[in-house]
């Protein structure tokens, strides 16, 4: 604290604890504060540093990020056009407006496109001449003896469910120790829903990609037949269980052909990666799952040893069972020394995209696979009317002049 020589020793200044210089603030009490705050300036201003270097570098990185995503926009627009082509602009319209241009549709002297006629009528509809006009709503009509004739085809639908109850005779058997009865016609032993239903169930499914949801939707408002959607799903597991030797017996054809095709493609099935393998010709298409690209799912496929002719593409896995030629067809030959793989699982599965060949070979499989897994013949379908029936109807009109 400084000292004023010129003071006497026992000076007490009257304002010491109200002083007008300092807006009536003890000056005791500012000289502690000031005190404490002494030195407290240049941390302060260090901190205010920092702080504006983190804003600049904040803001640098800002730009960087806006100019990367420009970048990325611009790149992204370039690979759309790319896949993607623009509509060509329109071509300028003439000065003279007058000018003929090209009319639209059709070629001069192209044939029309015409519906095929049917070859039957199922039933014919006579429908009398109008009495009045039905433009002009005129009463006088004269009447004619040509006759106008429509043609036209629709559907008939018979949506009803029959209920059926087996009455079986039983049997003891003394072996077995119990009572034995033998399934009737048509009969699944403990399911409550009959197999023509099953059998359209899994061919609306897999052929025509309909939701389990709707299927059931589909069967209560035109069958009156309720079932929750867990029963589609079990529809397929069950065909699935029974049409596995006719999927065995498919595997054992496809090893014997004198000419296989092969080809396999990508696959996801509730998140997992997969592989779907064809094999056939013409007349078979089979085909399974697989979690690998390897040799050894062709093999299990096409089996160790192939004597036929494999086609194939030159990159394709299936090349492993045989030899590759120039052209891609694969001569056959012993088919390396690895493991076989283990049995496949088959599974009545067609999902997929409908323009692609393979796809709609496999959907048409299911539903043959469908319809033997449940053991319904060609007739069942139509003893319940279940198979759409194409009529003709035809309508003869006759004609009323109208009187001038």
């Amino acid at each position: 604290m400084p000292r004023f020589p010129d003071l006497p020793d026992d000076f007490r200044c009257p304002y010491r604890n109200g002083c007008p210089y300092l807006e009536g603030l003890p000056t005791h009490w500012v000289w502690q504060r000031y005190q404490e705050v002494a030195g407290t300036e240049c941390q302060y201003e260090y901190q205010l540093k920092e702080l504006s270097q983190e804003l600049h570098q904040e803001q640098r990185q800002r730009k960087q990020v806006e100019w990367e995503n420009q970048q990325l926009q611009a790149q992204l627009q370039a690979l759309h056009r790319r896949q993607f082509k623009g509509r060509k602009a329109a071509a300028p319209a003439p000065d003279d407006p007058s000018a003929p241009g090209k009319k639209r549709g059709a070629p001069v002297g192209h044939p029309p496109w015409q519906r095929p006629k049917p070859t039957h009528i199922d039933q014919v509809v006579a429908v009398p001449a109008p009495q009045t006009c039905p433009d002009c709503h005129h009463s006088k009509l004269q009447p004619l003896e040509a006759v106008h004739e429509h043609v036209q085809e629709d559907i008939v639908l018979e949506p009803r469910t029959v209920v059926t109850c087996f009455r079986h005779q039983q049997a003891y058997c003394p072996r077995c120790d119990k009572k034995v009865w033998l399934p009737g016609p048509g009969e699944m032993p403990g399911a409550y829903i009959g197999p023509v239903a099953k059998a359209t169930a899994t061919y609306l499914r897999y052929q025509l990609n309909v939701p389990d949801r709707k299927l059931s939707q589909f069967f209560s408002d035109f069958f009156g037949l309720r079932f929750v959607p867990a029963s589609a799903y079990g529809f397929e597991r069950q065909a699935t269980r029974r049409g596995r030797p006719l999927y065995e017996d498919l595997r054992q054809k496809i090893r014997a052909l004198p000419v296989a095709h092969a080809d396999e493609t990508s696959w996801r099935h509730d998140g997992d990666n997969y592989w779907v393998w064809y094999a056939g010709d013409d007349d078979l298409a089979f085909f399974h799952w697989d979690p690998h690209r390897t040799s050894e799912a062709a093999q299990s496929e096409l089996g160790e040893h192939f004597n036929g002719i494999l086609v194939a593409e030159p990159g394709c896995r299936a090349a492993g069972a045989g030899e590759v030629d120039g052209t891609g067809a694969t001569g056959s030959r012993e088919a390396g020394s690895g493991d076989t793989a283990g049995p496949i699982k088959p599974r009545l599965t067609g999902r997929g995209n409908g323009s692609d060949p393979h796809n709609r070979t496999m959907s048409a499989h299911t539903a043959v696979l469908s319809r033997f897994a449940y053991g319904l013949p060609a007739p069942m379908f139509n003893r319940f009317s279940l198979q759409p029936k194409i009529i003709v109807v035809s309508r003869r009109h006759r004609h009323e002049r109208v009187r001038p």
